[in-house]
């Protein structure tokens, strides 16, 4: 009898355990199953698996932004073509699935990748903002290269630009 009761104890313990918790401030929180939490000031239930912020981003554009710069050579005005010595800004921007912009909150801090690759007509740098989804591609020589942007399971983006 003794062995059943000291059975029961370490059963109900175990239970009450795993459904008991503390938050921050030492208030005790209750999570049931399938219910969110309760016991605190704002009960918010969890994202249901599959649904986390990342898996709303469908697909990446590539483009480029802003005047293109010249420290040597001289500014092209056709749009994806960058003159030798100068530079262009690029953006990467994740994609929601009817086309709009994700919202920060939305997509990860900075992409999985952005890198030049084809070719090694250009550089690709971070952008004076310091914002990684931006990038300066700077023109090295006459040529095409690609540019592609990688956001988690979206399709990634690319760009072709040209130097002239």
């Amino acid at each position: 009898m003794r062995r059943v009761m000291i059975g029961w104890a370490v059963a109900i313990a175990a239970v009450f355990a795993a459904c008991s918790l503390l938050d921050d401030n030492g208030t005790t929180v209750i999570v049931s199953q399938n219910q969110g939490q309760t016991g605190g000031s704002d009960p918010t239930a969890s994202p249901s698996p599959g649904t986390s912020p990342t898996g709303a981003v469908t697909s990446v554009r590539v483009s480029v932004f802003g005047a293109e710069t010249c420290s040597t050579g001289t500014p092209n005005p056709a749009l994806g073509i960058v003159g030798v010595g100068c530079q262009q800004a690029v953006t990467c921007t994740p994609l929601l699935a009817n086309g709009d912009e994700a919202p920060p909150g939305v997509h990860p801090p900075a992409p999985d990748s952005f890198a030049v690759t084809e070719g090694a007509a250009i550089d690709l740098r971070l952008h004076e903002d310091g914002n990684p989804y931006n990038r300066e591609a700077v023109g090295l020589a006459v040529g095409t290269s690609k540019i592609r942007c990688a956001v988690g399971n979206a399709t990634p983006g690319e760009l072709e630009l040209s130097v002239e």
